[in-house]
């Protein structure tokens, strides 16, 4: 690791945070985890792994067609729009128009939608979704599908727009489409005003915030906003740090 180089560090566990207090230097920022039970069984499977660490017989007991949520349809502002799954080998890059100054946003470059479609589907599977109005390329979400013992979970993993005010629209669209897979809780994780914003516009709640760690050895500002989802680190995800 070139010392040279500012550190970002998201999802730390508990170890790590230990260690990491001991670096002096080390600044805190922070993202907002959202959830959205779809189904019964869904919303008491993530409550059990969350408490027991493991599902029982009894989750399946519950019919998977118990509904609890639906998310809120927000419409895109032009009837002329598409969408477009990604297939395995497309290419499945949208380079972010809009950095803030001073922000530091999450890249998804092709090498990292290439990394996902080979994961086994019995780990996951990944949907990748292209957003048209007009026949114009104005978004991108990746989201995967969990199996578990008893049920589909999704997480939304990234989405990017060159309009913010379309947001909405592409938290809506790719939410059904994760329900028309049949997946009964979606996780997705924010961290912009317009993303935060959207999320709750559809239907999705709160969880408490996710702490990130900014670290640079000259005790260089942290990142005035930064921009990250779900991604895990296992992709060595890019980020793209504006100029100030």
């Amino acid at each position: 690791m070139h010392l040279g180089m500012p550190l970002f560090i998201t999802r730390a566990t508990p170890s790590a945070l230990t260690l990491l207090s001991k670096i002096p230097g080390w600044m805190p920022l922070s993202a907002v985890p959202f959830v959205l039970p779809l189904k019964a069984r869904g919303l008491v499977s993530n409550w059990v792994r969350r408490e027991w660490l493991q599902e029982t017989g009894l989750v399946r007991a519950i019919p998977n067609f118990i509904p609890i949520k639906s998310p809120r349809r927000i419409n895109p502002p032009s009837n002329r729009f598409s969408l477009k799954r990604i297939g395995d080998s497309d290419d499945a890059t949208f380079p972010p128009s809009n950095t803030p100054r001073g922000g530091l946003v999450q890249l998804f470059e092709q090498q990292q939608w290439d990394w996902l479609v080979k994961m086994p589907p019995d780990l996951a599977k990944p949907i990748g979704l292209k957003f048209f109005l007009d026949d114009v390329l104005v978004g991108l979400s990746v989201s995967q599908i969990e199996p578990t013992a008893s049920v589909l979970d999704g997480k939304i993993l990234y989405m990017q727009t060159s309009d913010q005010s379309l947001m909405g629209w592409i938290v809506f669209e790719t939410t059904r489409i994760l329900a028309d897979f049949g997946v009964g809780f979606i996780r997705a994780c924010a961290s912009t005003p317009s993303k935060i914003a959207a999320m709750q516009e559809v239907g999705y709640m709160k969880r408490p915030e996710l702490l990130c760690h900014w670290w640079h050895q000259s005790l260089q500002s942290p990142p005035a906003q930064i921009d990250v989802g779900y991604l895990p680190a296992d992709t060595a995800m890019p980020y793209l740090r504006s100029r100030t």
